[in-house]
């Protein structure tokens, strides 16, 4: 079996950002309306991060890159930015992440991938069911009080500095 096209564009700086209103951890529900007039830092990360089959390295890399951005959030809160981090994951399995490792941001369920496809960052040919996490990219997107993207950011996936 061959894996499917990457024939998606990632959303650019300048277009409008698609809403959504999803299940959330720990708010229930979210919408990229609740945020509105402020900044909002969107980060599509690998789910699956508490079961196995994904490689140590990446479990690894996931945890180190939601722990800096929790560690961080005072420094957001200044800048006005709200993080939101987003995957396809379902509620209980994101209150287990969030949790295990202290995070102070709401993290959005995409369990569909729907959200992942409307910004670009997963294909929409994917196998069903797709096993895929957002074709293991992180991808974080900078929306601004109005609505529009200002800044994205696309890397198979960051490594932390040091083996944990």
């Amino acid at each position: 079996m061959t894996s499917p096209t990457r024939n998606f564009r990632s959303l650019e700086p300048g277009q409008q950002a698609p809403g959504f209103t999803l299940p959330a951890f720990p708010d229930g529900r979210i919408s990229l309306a609740d945020y509105r007039g402020q900044m909002v830092l969107l980060v599509f990360y690998m789910g699956n991060f508490i079961k196995d089959p994904i490689p140590d390295q990446m479990r690894r890399s996931t945890a180190f890159n939601l722990s800096a951005l929790s560690a961080d959030t005072d420094k957001f809160d200044v800048l006005g930015i709200q993080v939101l981090a987003v995957a396809r994951e379902s509620r209980e399995r994101h209150a287990a992440l969030s949790r295990l490792l202290g995070l102070r941001f709401p993290l959005v369920c995409d369990t569909t991938g729907d959200l992942g496809v409307e910004y670009g960052v997963l294909a929409k040919n994917r196998w069903p069911p797709s096993s895929h996490w957002y074709d293991l990219y992180t991808t974080i997107f900078l929306i601004d009080r109005a609505g529009f993207v200002r800044l994205r950011l696309q890397t198979d996936f960051i490594r932390s500095p040091a083996p944990m």
